[in-house]
């Protein structure tokens, strides 16, 4: 981990709770916020934007060294909402990578607050990126309290288009079995937006939702897109909080979306939270892993919650919803439509309260390799205190058991856990290296990207914490001329839909295949670096005057390809 004395990014994600303020009156209060990288300068070095829930969002330009600059107000993106998730993107296709900011009201009786676009308007003397908010005037001052959104060309008309991941505030608990609502009418639905070309000199983008069948309630946490079924049309996978169901909305080429993941899944997760998709085994097919909340510990795993009685299991399922399992799941596909859970065998089912997922080879030895982001700001979900809740719910006034129980949160422990890093085995399982790979610093982590800061040819890692300063990690595998595994970096430029997303990348080398999907909105509310990063194992040869010296001194190998 780099301190900030060294790298000058002293971002925290402040909490301030009050008695009419806290985890009673606002339960999203420690869902966190995102963070995302992308090159905003256009000097070859990824750069960090921190998206705040209480405090402004900030941007740092990566100014080399693992040193970066805090250029928030010189670039005009300051924020005054509750900021969720951060999508980096070229949402006008000039070249400049764009902003667009996820928020919330976190208080229901309030108006809510629209989400914010940043145009990037070029830099001015000093390098430095400037902003302009234009939400309104492309038609995404969306209100409908955004976790995150993912940017797509779901038509294939050349034009990215926005899906809008929702998770909105109820009076209701949202773990009833009330069985699934799928009219549209519900207060928390996605929503779709269909870029309908450039108008006044911008993009325009119109609410399709309807049309396009996107009508079910879900509260969702985590969003990837990706083509299931191998027919070029990008399709969508939601992680829904609570009791909803996931969503996998299949890509029914015109203009519609099917919610297909009962006949593609036998069963999910219950809590969705962080989702990502990549290749885990190099079989060139996309494996999904969905996080949840199971503790890696006995005495956690008895005092946290109980698991879903049978009853209720069985109440699930006359209701209507597919069956969910209190712990992470790892799907690996089979080549046919289908997934087949295989988190127990993999190992990594049960990671506490986990929020962003992302699969990546972190030590370039060919195998796609995961981390878990983790934490807590209270541990609300002990089984004692919730008891103690409900007896005072029978035996108190509301005012008394509201002031007994803010006092109870008051003395609660948080839960403050190492994040996770498992490295990829091979054999479809995976260990969790993250003391020995020096990531074992107990924080509240939830926003979480990667991207190749110092351009060594590994990833490092950036995490948004609450109440604790972010962490930045330097990968340390590729130091000077030692070199401990080989690897390709790809990034794309397309002639419309200029970063390529959705474009499909294979690798060959010697009798191995490696397969990655183009997409960079993944994970829990972020945005990971532009580039397809492939580590391609060790051959014995050093690459590095041959092969990064270029990179450093023109910025990237120009290919071109339909």
């Amino acid at each position: 981990m780099m301190p900030s004395s060294t790298t000058h990014v002293d971002f925290n994600n402040k909490l301030t709770e009050t008695d009419s303020f806290n985890i009673l009156t606002f339960e999203y209060i420690y869902n966190g916020a995102g963070v995302g990288v992308g090159d905003m300068n256009l000097d070859g070095l990824s750069d960090i934007f921190f998206t705040g829930n209480m405090v402004s969002s900030k941007l740092y330009l990566n100014r080399g060294d693992f040193k970066f600059e805090d250029v928030t107000n010189k670039a005009a993106v300051n924020t005054s909402a509750w900021c969720t998730g951060v999508s980096i993107v070229d949402i006008n296709q000039d070249g400049l990578l764009d902003i667009y900011v996820s928020t919330i009201q976190p208080l229901i009786e309030k108006p809510s607050v629209p989400n914010l676009l940043f145009l990037n308007k070029g830099n001015n003397e000093e390098g430095v990126p400037i902003f302009e908010e234009a939400a309104a005037r492309v038609g995404l001052a969306d209100s409908s309290y955004s976790t995150q959104a993912a940017f797509l060309d779901y038509d294939l008309d050349g034009d990215l288009d926005v899906y809008l991941l929702n998770n909105a505030l109820e009076r209701y608990n949202r773990n009833q079995a009330l069985g699934p609502r799928d009219n549209g009418t519900a207060r928390s639905v996605d929503k779709l937006y269909r870029n309908e070309g450039i108008k006044n000199g911008l993009p325009a983008f119109k609410d399709v939702s309807q049309e396009a069948g996107i009508f079910q309630e879900g509260w969702g946490l985590g969003i990837v897109v990706n083509d299931f079924n191998n027919d070029n049309y990008p399709d969508i996978y939601i992680a829904n909080d609570f009791v909803s169901n996931d969503n996998l909305f299949m890509n029914q080429k015109n203009g519609t979306f099917s919610n297909e993941i009962t006949s593609m899944l036998k069963h999910q997760e219950q809590n969705g939270m962080g989702i990502d998709i990549a290749d885990i085994n190099n079989d060139a097919l996309n494996d999904i892993v969905v996080l949840d909340m199971m503790p890696e510990d006995n005495l956690r795993q008895k005092t946290m919650f109980s698991n879903i009685g049978h009853d209720r299991f069985m109440l699930f399922q006359e209701k209507g919803y597919q069956d969910q399992y209190i712990r992470n799941v790892l799907q690996l596909n089979n080549g046919n439509q289908t997934f087949s859970d295989i988190g127990y065998l993999a190992g990594i089912y049960a990671t506490d309260w986990s929020w962003s997922s992302l699969l990546a080879d972190f030590d370039n030895d060919g195998y796609r390799d995961l981390f878990v982001g983790n934490g807590y700001r209270k541990d609300i979900t002990d089984q004692d205190f919730v008891a103690y809740s409900k007896e005072m719910g029978l035996f108190s006034t509301d005012r008394n058991r509201f002031n007994t129980i803010r006092k109870e949160v008051e003395k609660m422990a948080g839960v403050k856990k190492s994040n996770f890093l498992f490295k990829n085995n091979g054999d479809l399982t995976f260990s969790n290296q993250a003391k020995a790979w020096g990531i074992d610093q107990p924080s509240y982590s939830n926003g979480v990207a990667y991207a190749d800061f110092d351009n060594d040819g590994d990833l490092d890692l950036v995490t948004n914490n609450i109440n604790d300063q972010a962490f930045i990690y330097q990968n340390k595998l590729i130091q000077g001329s030692t070199i401990k595994g080989d690897f390709l970096r790809i990034k794309l430029k397309c002639e419309s839909n200029l970063p390529g997303f959705g474009a499909k990348i294979w690798v060959y080398k010697g009798d191995k295949k490696y397969y990655a999907e183009h997409q960079t909105q993944r994970g829990y509310k972020s945005t990971v670096e532009n580039v397809e990063h492939f580590g391609l194992e060790k051959s014995g040869e050093n690459y590095v005057e041959n092969c990064m010296a270029p990179w450093k001194e023109s910025g990237a190998y120009q290919y071109s390809s339909k």
